[in-house]
């Protein structure tokens, strides 16, 4: 009987710590910036878990910055802007995460005529 009760203590704390490493949520952050550096504002980015089916979506701020809370894992990042080449990668995102995406002008820009 004490070795039954002896292996259930020593089961039992075996697996506290693999349950304490569950995906805690990370944060990506990142700024979209012009050739020059300076920030890009209204830039759509899309950050998609291509494994779940998920997409979350959002357009940069001011000064080109964005945030997504995400769980551990790969994700496909689309981002785009009306005169500039638009940028796809897949990242995998395994602690707090900081991109620097410089966008390329569009070499043959649409003319729009309002």
């Amino acid at each position: 009987m004490k070795i039954f009760v002896s292996m259930l203590v020593l089961l039992t704390l075996c697996t506290f710590p693999l349950l304490s490493q569950e995906s805690n949520p990370l944060t990506l952050k990142g700024v979209v910036v012009r050739q020059d550096g300076t920030g890009l504002g209204a830039a759509y980015v899309s950050v998609r878990d291509y494994q779940a089916g998920t997409q979350r979506e959002m357009h940069t701020e001011a000064d080109g910055g964005f945030s997504f809370v995400v769980d551990p894992g790969c994700y496909d990042v689309f981002i785009s802007q009306a005169v500039f080449l638009p940028f796809s990668q897949r990242i995998c995102v395994k602690a707090k995460t900081f991109l620097r995406l410089r966008l390329s002008a569009d070499p043959h820009p649409r003319l729009r005529i309002d």
